[in-house]
């Protein structure tokens, strides 16, 4: 950043804004990446947080929900209640308890409003509809490799002649 006085102009801006919107606002909107680094560039940290937030999380989901190894404890956590069984067997409202825990660990802000809760809540949001689109990708390419794999399984059975 250029200097001015010996100061960075984040410094003197962050001195202008402080004056109008309290220090701890101030720190808010500056931790949470809006504003042009050296290069000039946008940094684009918060967004990248949320996009493998939303990754891990419907990788997370699909896992613990769909998966066998997870099967006895979906059966055992099915018996403590049916809403909290129903979490164990939705990976979509799974997704969403996965997004949570991860906004509550890193705190990726999208846009800054001043308000820390709102900035989380709508992060958190935007998350949950990345997460569910990165789901939609994953359960296409499961069925494009399935329905492949039992084409092939048919084929391979018309070619041998078996009729099992």
């Amino acid at each position: 950043m250029e200097k001015a006085n010996g100061q960075s102009i984040l410094d003197i801006a962050a001195s202008d804004r402080a004056a109008s919107l309290g220090v701890a606002s101030l720190r808010l909107a500056c931790d949470s990446g809006h504003y042009r680094g050296e290069s000039g560039m946008t940094d684009y940290t918060g967004l990248w947080q949320c996009v493998i937030i939303a990754i891990a999380a419907s990788s997370i989901s699909i896992t613990i929900t769909l998966t066998e190894i997870f099967r006895p404890l979906r059966e055992l956590i099915n018996k403590a209640g049916h809403m909290i069984g129903y979490l164990f067997h939705c990976f979509y409202c799974m997704s969403h308890w996965a997004v949570f825990v991860g906004i509550v660990i890193y705190r990726p802000v999208l846009i800054s409003s001043g308000m820390r809760w709102v900035d989380l809540i709508v992060s958190a949001f935007v998350t949950i509809t990345l997460s569910t689109l990165v789901s939609g990708i994953i359960f296409s390419a499961f069925n494009m490799a399935m329905s492949y794999k039992m084409k092939e399984r048919e084929l391979t059975k018309l070619m041998s002649g078996d009729d099992k």
